[in-house]
């Protein structure tokens, strides 16, 4: 074994696999309490891992399993069982070990229970929609990026790798809408220029009715969100607060 792979294996047991002490207490199918783990190949610990950042990623896994001790039974199953065994298949033996509660009910077999269930190019790729989201203003005030990278995940899996990314994003363009993002943008945006706001007007009324419409307006919206669709939003939020505060639309 060589000095990095020596590393490795301290740093992994001594912090990602922490846990495998207590799963002496629980019922499962499979055991990290005998294992070797310094027998593991860098192969096989690079994929526990990437695993292991996979989960913590993905709410189905993360809310029902402690992710540092469900990845080292992953290991575990892996080297039991060899390389060749298809992740869906490691999942299956693993998907009753380190549960958060004892009594959650476990998924039917063969049904979408997390991770197992897509490949890695398309956890990839489902990670740089997110990334691309949430780094782009004009993406995650207006859309829940969470929200957008699962669905881009389901549709990928469904449509398959010849499906190009921007029609797959197109499919998805009026999902995960952020009301909430959007609704304090607009609030915020407003109560920051107040100098069109009606002198009859309260700013903090007047903002808080030209937000909420705002918000209906563009939930409401169909097709493209272009800067046009954008503007008649502000608009005739605009002019429905107006209306509806003083009477009078201009």
């Amino acid at each position: 074994m060589g000095i990095r792979h020596f590393s490795l294996n301290i740093i992994l047991v001594a912090g990602l696999f922490l846990c495998v002490a207590p799963l002496a207490a629980q019922d499962t199918s499979t055991s990290t309490s005998d294992v070797d783990f310094s027998k593991a190949t860098d192969r096989q610990f690079n994929e526990s891992q990437s695993f292991f950042k996979q989960c913590l990623k993905n709410d189905t896994l993360n809310m029902a399993h402690d992710c540092r001790c469900l990845s080292a039974e992953f290991l575990s199953v892996r080297m039991r069982l060899g390389n060749d065994t298809p992740r869906s298949s490691i999942m299956d033996a693993i998907r009753g070990t380190c549960l958060r509660d004892p009594d959650t009910p476990l998924p039917e077999s063969g049904k979408k229970t997390g991770l197992s269930d897509y490949s890695d190019a398309e956890l990839e790729e489902a990670q740089l929609v997110y990334n691309d989201c949430a780094q782009a203003w004009s993406m995650y005030t207006y859309y829940d990026c969470k929200c957008l990278a699962a669905r881009f995940l389901d549709k990928r899996h469904e449509l398959g790798p010849l499906a190009s990314s921007g029609k797959i994003r197109l499919i998805l363009r009026d999902e995960c809408r952020n009301d909430v993002g959007i609704a304090g943008y607009k609030y915020t945006n407003c109560m920051k220029n107040t100098f069109g706001i009606p002198k009859t007007v309260k700013p903090k009324e007047f903002c808080e009715c030209y937000a909420q419409d705002y918000t209906r307006l563009y939930m409401k919206h169909e097709g493209k969100l272009s800067e046009q669709a954008k503007y008649s939003f502000d608009t005739r939020a605009t002019g429905n607060c107006r209306e509806k505060l003083t009477g009078r639309r201009f």
